[in-house]
């Protein structure tokens, strides 16, 4: 990861973004990726399980700097990262195309390349460590019980103490299932942004930040308003970077006031829909500091 950020710099720092939208975009959305990364990792790492969950609110009779580090870094800045990516795979799927069956069949060939095969191998050699483990009896306790998992609940999503979970036996790994199912129904989605427009993506914005949706493996109400939004923003020919900039200076007073007020209201019945939107305002800061960061550089 770290060549290609620094190979990124090399090449492209020598390109007037400045002065070309579609030029700016593209560097943004390519500068954007390192950090995205690391915040999948913040996020994975789960440093908020030491301590209550990310829902868990601060306690203040042990207030800590580390308390609020903990927090910030995997329970609140990082959670624009897997939004952000299906925007970005939603707008550049639709990107500079005119939608058709033979472009449908060509970008499914190539996301069979790019995210199925991945996808299956990385859960295979999941299940692998996982038989390995439970071979070895004083490592047994360490993994659930791989005999009772079926194909589909080893790939799709598996068996904890008799309840089906949502994710595959690699968890980390629902991001690319979502997005596999959302590249397939890509007609529906063309069909659902040229017929709704801007009234579509509210109403999907609405059942996100409410969670008015139903419980199905591989269609989360995040990836399908995400993964819409950025198809919407590329089918209507719009630029990303360009939309964030029109609301740049209310973003960078308000999305810190977000971020603050997602932390102190941690554990309150109000904090998921604080947290939501800042979500929402976090793209948006974080798409104009990626383009101040490319301005800046060149």
């Amino acid at each position: 990861m770290n060549i290609q950020l620094f190979k990124y710099l090399e090449t492209n720092t020598m390109q007037p973004a400045g002065t070309n939208p579609e030029i700016l975009q593209s560097q943004v959305i390519d500068l954007l990726r390192f950090p995205l990364i690391v915040g999948v990792v913040f996020i994975h790492i789960n440093l908020l399980a030491v301590n209550g969950g990310p829902d868990a609110g601060l306690d203040w009779d042990s207030f800590s700097v580390y308390q609020v580090c903990r927090q910030l870094f995997s329970g609140v800045l990082t959670a624009v990262a897997v939004p952000l990516f299906f925007i970005i795979s939603g707008f550049l799927f639709f990107r500079n195309i005119d939608f058709s069956k033979q472009v449908y069949i060509k970008k499914l060939s190539s996301r069979m390349r790019t995210l199925l095969i991945p996808y299956l191998f990385w859960n295979f050699v999941a299940f692998l460590l996982h038989f390995v483990i439970h071979s070895i009896p004083a490592l047994k306790a360490l993994s659930h019980r791989i005999v009772d998992f079926s194909l589909m609940q080893i790939f799709w999503g598996k068996v904890v103490d008799n309840t089906l979970e949502a994710l595959p036996i690699s968890g980390q790994f629902w991001f690319i299932r979502d997005l596999m199912v959302l590249v397939v129904l890509t007609p529906f989605v063309y069909v659902y942004v040229k017929k709704l427009g801007a009234c579509g993506i509210l109403l999907l914005n609405v059942l996100w930040i409410f969670d008015w949706w139903f419980t199905l493996p591989g269609l989360s109400i995040m990836a399908v308003f995400f993964f819409t939004l950025g198809a919407w923003v590329s089918i209507s020919k719009r630029n990303l970077v360009m939309e964030a900039e029109k609301v740049k200076y209310p973003i960078l007073i308000l999305y810190p006031a977000l971020v603050i007020a997602d932390l102190l209201t941690k554990g309150n019945g109000a904090n998921p829909f604080i947290h939501n939107i800042g979500i929402l305002l976090g793209l948006l800061f974080w798409l104009n500091v990626g383009a101040s960061s490319i301005r800046t550089m060149v």
